[in-house]
């Protein structure tokens, strides 16, 4: 088949890869550096620019091989700074004089940084390591293993930001004759490399560098003294020397029987005499850190460079031994004896320290000279200009004890409430409280995950009528008691087991693959006693994950979870003969999400990416069905495509699939007798059910637009159809055997995602976006019900579904003021819920009852396997999630809402209910069924199952039960078989033609010759109408439309 050879290709370029990472991993230069490059030559720029790498190691690597990156950052303000905007991938030998040379794409004019890297996993245009613009590096999360960076201005303005430092290396001053202008050549001394030399551009002037800092730029590097940086002017007639912050203008004369101005690619750099200056003295003010800090949000000493003594508390810098909690910089306290008695002043701060000036332990006492400054919030010394360790293995400073809820609250970066914790910022802490896990979207990316004082809450229309004011008071009291739990990493998507608590560490205390998986992840709802760990105030480097108050442990194992919330092992016991089960089966696709195909309709798919994804969310769900084992099954978030015998139909292949388990013909499927159900969405819904306990009879009906003048609701505006409207509803009528006949509407409202105009704007009232048209599909559901939709004349009805409504918002109060009951409550009360959403709970997946139907309801639950677990335990491998957390065997995070389960009897225990015939209204013993094609009732003795109607002439084929509908020719429509169908045919790619009836282990590759225009995309995120950052992490499938 195709899809194999695609699949072989795939594997090709993955061993190629493969081979690309073990040449990196095997790059025996430990210290490359750029050596000399040119940012603006003289005259016009060429279409390729030449870079210089050197091996600075003391053997200079000669004749081995590196591989390695070279990244251009943009520097302009404001202007995409932060975005890379030029990617090149090299390897070569290193020469007997260590120096490699690379070509690349003209480089842009500066202002930029280079960078090189031993990879990249970024995209050229679309990567931005400033994601606020606030000249302030975010998310390096792309860059491994950076070597080298040195930031070039063309402006002398210090507003224009620069990376070089904040990656490692250097940035250099501003050279060129005039403003806008930059140095036409950079290069490093051939002795020291910590000299850089910058040729101005007009190749007049030479700038000599050592050891260049913040705000300082050369532009090649001394061939003696690497410390030392060379600036050749911008119209190449001077040179200017920078020794230790000290710019030094040179000429040729200083560089004996060699040329400053001139590229030396490939040979030796030039070298000029080295003397390093003397240091100037440190003036700085001693201060306390509750000086620092002040009594209020902003430190009063903002900007003043200041010294302070106090002890390490937290060990969180980059590029020393320790592998986690890397924050670049440490935290320092007060010593105990040094505090002050007011409460309102923190004891602790942060200390910015990206180039690890010293490496520092939790407990050494530290001197620390620096620069006040606020980052976010968040208090904090950097600009620092030295380090010592005045002494080491010091007691810590005492905790300081913090009881949630506060009695302040304020607003986190993005705007939602949080604890005033300012007394305590930065400082070494301890919870008295035991709190809760109550919200992990973020674990998978950010390894954080958010803790609430106290039990899990619901959310607030769960138990409270809409109200503004209330809501606003609900999320209030909640945001007093929440805190977020994080790793002390800020890099994305790094394995979870480095988040202390989660998962487990080997025998050298080193998170690997699978230390963090399925069976050990703790569960919302699970608790922690004690927590202890340092609070700060930070910015993730992403609006999914805003400035707010996070706790980190800074030693490993001292946090540990209780599984206060022990995960179900099988489904709820529900009582009764039967079972009706309502489950969202999380965008499940056989169209793969590649980036290029389409389904049937012409839409983007929603599903897994690719063959492996899709085999690992097949694999789960299939065992996930065989343990509910319902009777009757209403299923979510199936691929919109119920062609009988495509390749495409993924209702048809799940059911092939579960019969292979279960046993041939176990499970058959409702056909609609459509292609499509829903007329404008990728997903829609359908019902499969077990052929030894219930007959389908035939009959089914769809909710859309064109059907609402007909029941009387008013179809001026789109209620089914079309862009931020809720899904169309499927209707089927089933006979248990031995029992009365059901109607069940299978339903998906609009979500809460996205912003509504007028009634539809989210009034803050707790009911968020789209209630007016939930409602209206509530009502119109309602109606389209009462018309008897499939014809069954079935007295007994079921509404299920996804009704993206809680308990006491619109929709469900108005299904239960026309005599529906809401099945779960009526067993479980206040408790129920079936999703999660921001760390509060609630039922969004309902079924109700008529009271005929609630009359023989036995129980109802929601079975708690997927609204409790992590994301990161789902199908989904991109963004390098390590593959080791999936286990398929575990019937867990199937989806993100639980399946709501419903066991029923064939008749009341209290007296079985009376059936109506549908047009005399005399009681009969069941309902009859109408004839296929006069609508005459045939009989008034229950009948097993309906007549078969030809699938052409329409006419009955047979009136003996019928396990399930007959497999039509997928071109011609004419029935091949009667008999139950294990699997749909595989279609020839390009022709259409089946190639086999065998059953199907793996979706279809996609028809290359299938056109249609693509449609808007839609969104995946999780659950949420939160914006995140779109080339980090995609922790679901979801659209915020669902």
């Amino acid at each position: 088949m195709l899809h194999n050879y695609f699949r072989e290709i795939i594997c090709a370029f993955a061993i190629f890869a493969s081979s690309l990472a073990s040449a990196d991993a095997a790059n025996a230069c430990a210290n490359a550096k750029i050596n000399e490059f040119q940012p603006n030559p003289i005259g016009t720029d060429p279409p390729d620019t030449t870079i210089e790498i050197l091996c600075a190691d003391a053997d200079k690597g000669r004749g081995s091989n590196f591989t390695g990156w070279i990244v251009s950052v943009e520097n302009d303000k404001d202007a995409g700074q932060g975005t890379v905007d030029r990617v090149a991938q090299f390897s070569g030998k290193f020469d007997t004089n260590g120096l490699l040379v690379m070509t690349m794409e003209d480089l842009e004019n500066p202002s930029f940084t280079l960078v090189l890297m031993e990879s990249f996993t970024g995209t050229k245009g679309t990567t931005d390591i400033d994601g606020d613009n606030d000249g302030n590096v975010d998310d390096t999360s792309s860059f491994v293993n950076v070597y080298d960076a040195i930031g070039i201005t063309d402006t002398a303005s210090a507003d224009e930001p620069l990376y070089g430092q904040q990656l490692g290396g250097i940035d250099l001053p501003f050279t060129g004759a005039t403003e806008g202008k930059e140095p036409s050549l950079v290069y490093r001394d051939a002795v020291d490399i910590q000299v850089l030399y910058l040729v101005d551009d007009s190749a007049t002037s030479v700038k000599k560098i050592y050891g260049a800092t913040e705000g300082k730029e050369p532009s090649y590097r001394d061939a003696v003294d690497i410390q030392v940086l060379y600036l050749v002017d911008d119209s190449a007639t001077s040179v200017k020397k920078i020794y230790g912050g000290t710019v030094t203008d040179l000429a040729q004369a200083d560089f004996v029987g060699q040329d400053p101005f001139q590229p030396t690619f490939g040979s030796v750099n030039p070298s000029s005499s080295i003397v390093a200056p003397t240091p100037s003295p440190l003036t700085s003010t001693s201060m306390k850190i509750h000086e620092i800090q002040g009594d209020s949000d902003s430190s009063p000493h903002v900007g003043k460079l200041i010294s302070v003594t106090a002890v390490v508390i937290g060990d969180f810098q980059d590029g020393d031994a320790d592998e986690k909690r890397n924050l670049k910089g440490f935290f320092l306290q007060e010593e105990d004896v040094d505090i002050d008695a007011d409460p309102r002043t923190s004891e602790g701060i942060y200390v910015y320290d990206p180039n690890t000036y010293i490496d520092v332990h939790v407990g050494d006492l530290v001197r620390v000279y620096g620069t006040v400054d606020e980052h976010y919030g968040e208090t904090q010394i950097k600009e620092v200009t030295l380090v010592e360790v005045v002494s080491s293995n010091n007691p810590l400073p005492s905790a300081a004890t913090i009881t949630l809820p506060t009695s302040g609250i304020t607003k986190n970066g993005n705007g939602a409430y949080q604890p005033d914790l300012e007394a305590y910022e930065g400082m070494l802490v301890k919870f008295t409280d035991t709190l809760t896990i109550t919200e992990m979207y973020n674990l998978a990316r950010f390894n954080e995950i958010k803790l609430v004082q106290g039990a899990r809450p619901y959310t607030y229309t769960q138990k409270n009528a809409p109200s503004a004011a209330s809501y606003d008071a609900h999320i209030k009291e909640l945001g007093a008691r929440r805190i977020t739990y994080d790793d002390g990493l800020s890099l994305q998507n790094k394995l979870i087991c480095n988040l202390d608590g989660f998962g487990n560490l080997d025998g050298n205390g080193t998170c690997v693959s699978g230390g963090f998986n399925t069976d050990n992840s703790p569960r919302m709802g699970d608790t922690v006693v004690d927590l202890m760990g340092v609070l700060y105030y930070k910015w993730a480097g992403s609006t999914s994950s805003d400035a707010t108050w996070r706790v980190t442990s800074i030693k490993d194992g001292t946090v540990n979870f209780v599984k206060t919330n022990p995960r179900p092992q099988i489904p709820p016991s529900v009582g009764g003969a039967l079972t009706l089960v309502s489950a969202n089966v999380l965008n499940f696709f056989l169209t793969l999400d590649d980036g290029s195909s389409t389904t049937q309709n012409g839409l983007e798919p929603r599903g897994a990416n690719n063959q492996e994804e899709f085999d690992r969310q097949a694999k789960k769900l299939v065992n996930s069905i065989i343990a509910l084992d319902p009777d009757v099954l209403g299923m979510l978030e199936l691929e919109n495509y119920f062609s009988q015998g495509s390749a495409f139909n993924a209702l048809e292949f799940l059911v092939a699939e579960l019969n292979k388990v279960a046993g041939a013909g176990y499970f058959a499927w409702v056909i609609p007798g459509q292609s499509y159900v829903d007329i404008s969405d990728a997903i829609s819904s359908g019902f499969l059910f077990k052929t030894s306990s219930i007959e389908w009879l035939g009959k089914v009906a769809v909710l859309r637009d064109e059907v609402l003048s007909s029941i009387g609701i008013d179809n001026s505006t789109a209620v089914f159809d079309g862009p931020n409207t809720n899904r169309a509803s499927f209707a089927a009528s089933f006979k248990p055997k031995g029992g009365a006949c059901i109607t069940v509407a299978l339903n998906h409202l609009k979500s809460k995602g996205g912003s509504g105009t007028g009634d539809d704007a989210d009034q803050i009232d707790g009911s968020g976006n789209w209630n007016a048209i939930r409602l209206k599909g509530a009502k119109a559901i309602h109606a389209w019900m009462e018309t008897d939709p499939t014809g069954g004349g079935c007295l007994l009805k079921a509404l299920m579904g996804d009704m993206n409504s809680y308990s006491m918002e619109d929709p469900i109060m108005y299904f239960e003021s026309v005599g529906y009951t809401d099945v779960e409550k009526r067993f479980n009360g206040d408790d129920a819920y079936s999703y999660g959403f921001d760390g509060q709970i609630g039922t969004l997946d309902y079924i109700l009852a008529n009271a005929a139907f609630n009359n023989l309801v036995t129980g109802a639950s929601s079975w708690h396997v997927n609204a409790d677990e992590a994301a990161a335990l789902d199908y989904n491998t991109d963004f390098g999630r390590d593959k080791m957390i999936f286990n398929a065997d575990l019937t867990v995070r199937f989806s993100d809402h639980d399946p709501m389960v419903v066991g029923f009897d064939l008749e009341a225990t209290t007296g079985s209910p009376v059936t109506n015939h549908p047009t005399t209204g005399t009681p009969i013993s069941s309902a009859p069924t109408d004839h296929p094609t006069t609508g005459t009732p045939t009989t008034s003795t229950p009948i097993s199952s309906p007549p078969t109607n030809h699938p052409t002439t329409g006419t009955p084929t047979t009136s003996s039960p019928i396990s399930s509908p007959p497999t039509n020719h997928p071109t011609t429509g004419t029935p091949t078989t009667s008999s139950p169908i294990s699997s749909p045919p595989t279609n020839h790619p390009t022709t259409g033609t089946p190639t086999s009836s065998s059953p199907i282990s793996s979706p279809p590759t996609n028809n290359p010759t299938f056109k249609s225009s693509k449609q808007s995309k839609l969104a995946k995120a999780t659950h949420a109408p939160v914006a995140h950052k779109p080339t980090v992490s995609k922790t679901s499938k979801h659209s915020s439309a669902d």
